[in-house]
């Protein structure tokens, strides 16, 4: 065992981590193999509440998730527009754009770490936050 991997595990220990028995990896570790990333659980979200909700609350849904989940990624490597991928996950059209935010998203045990969860906008503030992409009557 490389001294490295020794002292990650006494850390574990000193923290009074659990261990998982079947591996013998500390809890975190198992947590983090066994993660769905975001988009997962935001899609199935979608899927569930689609049915049964209102035009407005669908467009409410979607403009959240079309929000918060382009910062949700673990690199932007390869990554289509900023508009183009908003566009897509507002309008759920575009397969390339839902295919990159599929494989990037971070894990959900990423969400555990202040600065992951930071670097999403969840307020409308000005700086980050481009409005919904609807047409506009006049």
């Amino acid at each position: 065992m490389r001294a490295g991997r020794r002292s990650e595990l006494l850390a574990a220990l000193r923290k009074r981590e659990q261990f998982d028995t079947e591996t013998g990896l500390p809890a975190s570790e198992v947590l983090a193999t066994q993660s769905p990333t975001w988009f997962a659980p935001a899609r199935k979200y979608v899927a569930m509440k689609w049915p049964t909700a209102s035009a407005r609350h669908r467009a409410s849904i979607a403009d959240a998730l079309a929000t918060v989940t382009p910062r949700l990624v673990k690199d932007n490597r390869g990554a289509p527009a900023p508009r183009v991928l908003r566009t897509a996950l507002y309008s759920w059209a575009f397969r390339l754009a839902l295919d990159w935010i599929g494989r990037k998203s971070v894990d959900i045990s990423a969400l555990n770490t202040p600065t992951v969860v930071r670097s999403a906008p969840w307020t409308r503030s000005p700086a980050r936050w481009t409005g919904p992409l609807r047409r506009t009557t006049r």
